[in-house]
């Protein structure tokens, strides 16, 4: 199988990669553009690529390449799975810097939004300069005489960097779940997880409407966003994420029934959450 994951070598999609396929042949995608367009010229059987993490919410970039994803069907390419991996943050540098040297402070953004309190406290000074990836943070800071990364282990041990401190992330659990997509497996008949994009008509409570029908067919909703529509100002397309009791049958009916009450309905997987 050949995977194309989010990011640089040691970002954090690749260790869920490497965790959930370690025999695949592994390359790296630095957007979640060029991951897609791997899948789309098929020089990937699979992408991984952050779709949630735990403190900074939903990966925006990757929704916004999923909506524009033009081959969402059965027979080219479906969210296969969903991974939940647990992250572990450390603050690193080139050098042993001590607190009062770093100047600069390169991440990607759910890392700083998960570790905010602990530099709020502990370098309130610093500049946090948002990067693409925890990988290329960590490049960042190879270049970077007074500047410090925040990243994983195993990207402090591919670009040798040292350890200033395993603090800066500790004050709560963090969490990132990835969509593993690509050419869909033979769909089995049992619980899992759906995602849906779907645009309303713009009349009052053409929302609720959507929401009525998943309260009638006892369908739980673990999850909805929202992004706005490609010139169309103010108005949006939604993404759920829906617990569905069985493939074939709760999920087929699930979809006859929010046809009327949607403009655009497109469902683009029917998967199970795996920890790694």
């Amino acid at each position: 199988m050949n995977i194309t994951f989010f990011g640089e070598e040691g970002s954090f999609s690749q260790i869920a990669a490497r965790r959930r396929f370690p025999k695949a042949k592994m390359q790296s995608g630095k957007t979640a553009f060029d991951c897609f367009d791997a899948l789309r010229r098929q020089k990937a059987d699979v992408i991984i690529v952050p779709i949630e993490n735990g403190s900074g919410g939903m990966i925006d970039l990757t929704v916004d390449e999923m909506i524009r994803f033009p081959k969402w069907n059965p027979a080219s390419a479906l969210v296969r799975e969903e991974l939940l991996m647990r992250i572990e943050l450390l603050l690193m540098a080139k050098g042993k810097l001590p607190a009062s040297a770093i100047k600069r402070i390169y991440s990607h953004r759910a890392p700083f939004d998960h570790c905010n309190s602990w530099l709020r406290k502990h370098l309130p000074k610093a500049e946090r300069v948002v990067c693409g990836s925890t990988s290329v943070a960590a490049q960042e800071a190879i270049k970077d005489p007074q500047g410090a990364a925040i990243a994983s282990i195993e990207a402090a041990q591919l670009y040798q960097l040292k350890i200033i401190t395993k603090d800066v992330g500790k004050h709560a659990v963090n969490q990132t779940k990835f969509f593993v997509i690509g050419k869909p497996v033979t769909p089995k008949n049992k619980p899992g997880l759906s995602t849906l994009f779907f645009e309303t008509r713009d009349k009052p409570g053409a929302l609720c409407d959507v929401l009525t029908v998943l309260k009638s067919e006892k369908i739980n909703m673990t999850r909805i966003y929202s992004r706005p529509i490609f010139n169309r100002l103010d108005e949006y397309i939604f993404m759920v994420e829906l617990k569905i009791p069985s493939r074939t049958n709760a999920l087929d009916k699930l979809l006859v029934k929010l046809g009327p009450v949607t403009d655009l309905l497109q469902p683009v997987g029917h998967y199970a959450m795996v920890k790694v």
